[in-house]
């Protein structure tokens, strides 16, 4: 069975969106695509252009992806986020990571009203390594009530409580801490059915990787993303490059919200039209 598919992209130019590239890579495969601010406390209105697809996929920040998505819509359309829950918290996926693929083995997660009071130093000690590494806090959840902290070796004596006190965090929020890993480079990874078919890397330098499956970063990625076997066909995968030339799974990211720097926009675009084509076969085709 056949579908028609549109997309709908948040205009937020502070995270780079809408992206032209990506626009013209959708208008290319004939998606028709279009563009919305996102405002927290207005209702959802579906652009008439998208209103006569089948699905409408909707691309955007955290905030706004979770919102439209869950929004009811005038039209017949279908509204496909690429945004599956078990991408929103660093738990749900964590388990299924590989033996070794795991950037910071040492990492534990715990609820913050059980560690607010304790000091950076004695979380370090708690989980065996030295504190002057340094240490990294992160919230368990993808829609982060409080941006990841790097605790530096002349910060040791803070408290959690001193860092993320003004926060949303409560004390029931799960908090991932590990020591500071090295890296010499970092990459995002563009999974479709188990394979890698894109990549770029990201921070200082943003690069394109060439999408040969004989290329180490290309084949140690599409290796991970078989072994898992996620049932979503498509979504992002974070990899970090160490100084010995070794490579480890940083975190996963839905399609949906995650920047694209420079991952091959045809890619992005074929990598929406076969997950729409499947979800929407199978949770909507009647």
């Amino acid at each position: 069975m056949t579908f028609t598919l549109s997309i709908l992209i948040e205009d937020a130019p502070n995270v780079n969106l809408p992206d032209a590239r990506l626009m013209a890579a959708f208008k290319a495969k004939g998606i028709t695509s279009a563009t919305q601010p996102f405002y927290r406390h207005r209702d959802f209105t579906l652009p008439e252009t998208l209103q006569q697809a089948d699905a409408v996929g909707v691309m955007g920040t955290l905030a706004a992806v979770r919102q439209w998505s869950q929004a009811s819509v005038p039209s017949s359309a279908a509204l496909i986020p690429l945004f599956s829950p078990q991408f929103h918290r660093v738990h749900r996926y964590h388990a299924r990571l590989p033996d070794g693929s795991r950037l910071n083995e040492k990492a534990v997660m715990l609820p913050y009203g059980q560690i607010k009071n304790k000091s950076a130093a004695q979380l370090a000690k708690h989980i065996g390594f030295d504190p002057m590494m340094g240490l990294v806090i992160k919230p368990d959840q993808a829609l982060k009530v409080a941006e990841a902290a790097l605790v530096g070796p002349d910060e040791q004596h803070r408290s959690l409580n001193d860092i993320f006190g003004r926060t949303g965090i409560s004390d029931e929020s799960l908090m991932w801490f590990g020591p500071q890993s090295s890296l010499v480079r970092e990459y995002r990874c563009l999974i479709l059915e188990g394979r890698c078919i894109s990549a770029s890397s990201y921070g200082f330098l943003q690069e394109n990787v060439n999408a040969d499956r004989h290329h180490p970063l290309i084949n140690q990625a599409t290796l991970w993303a078989k072994e898992m076997a996620f049932d979503d066909p498509a979504y992002m995968m974070d990899i970090g490059e160490r100084r010995d030339g070794s490579l480890a799974i940083i975190e996963l990211n839905a399609l949906s919200t995650s920047g694209l720097y420079e991952i091959n926009r045809d890619a992005v675009a074929e990598a929406w039209i076969q997950s729409a084509s499947v979800i929407w076969e199978r949770d909507y085709a009647f």
